[in-house]
C-alpha cells in the first residue's frame, strides 16, 4: 500500500514539475546528470576542463570576487 502511495505522490511531482519553466530549462540544456559547481578559489578552468574531459555534462564557473 505505502509503494501504491508513493507512485503516486512521485508521478503527481513529476506532473507538476513537467508544468514549470524550471523543468523547460533544465531540458533545453540537454537534461545533464553530472554537474560540476566548484567552490569560490578551489577550481581553475584547468580542472574545469579536466572533469568535462571525464565526463561532466554542466560545469560552472566559480564567482568572481568584485575587488
Amino acid at each position: 500500500m505505502l509503494k501504491n502511495s508513493t507512485a503516486k505522490a512521485t508521478t503527481s511531482i513529476l506532473k507538476h514539475l513537467q508544468n514549470s519553466s524550471a523543468y523547460e530549462f533544465y531540458n533545453s540544456i540537454g537534461a545533464p546528470k553530472f554537474v560540476l559547481a566548484p567552490m569560490v578559489e578551489q577550481s581553475e578552468l584547468a580542472f574545469r576542463m579536466l572533469t568535462r574531459k571525464y565526463g561532466t555534462q554542466l560545469c560552472y564557473s566559480p564567482m568572481l570576487y568584485s575587488k
